[in-house]
C-alpha cells in the first residue's frame, strides 16, 4: 500500500488533540472509520508522527458508541 500523508485537521481536528499529541500524553485515536494505513504520517507543529498500527475493535470494549458495534484504533509514533 502506498505510504500517504494524512490531513491532520481531518485526523485530528482539535487543538486540545494536537497539544496530548505533541507532550506525548496520548498515543492513540478511536474514530468511527479507518482513515490511515501504516506507514502513513501526519505533522502537528513541525513534529511528524507516523502510524504504526491500525485494528478494528469492538466498540462495547472501548466505550465508544457506534452504529456497527466496531471502533477504529489508530497507533502511532513520534518519528521526527
Amino acid at each position: 500500500m502506498e505510504q500517504k500523508v494524512l490531513n491532520v485537521d481531518r485526523y485530528v481536528p482539535s487543538d486540545y488533540l494536537k497539544r496530548k499529541l505533541l507532550s506525548g500524553e496520548i498515543e492513540t485515536l478511536t474514530l468511527h472509520e479507518r482513515v490511515a494505513d501504516p506507514g502513513d504520517t501526519f505533522e502537528v507543529q513541525g513534529a511528524t508522527f507516523e502510524i504504526t498500527r491500525v485494528e478494528v475493535r469492538d466498540a462495547a470494549d472501548l466505550d465508544v458508541p457506534d452504529e456497527d458495534g466496531n471502533a477504529v484504533v489508530h497507533f502511532f509514533e513520534r518519528v521526527a
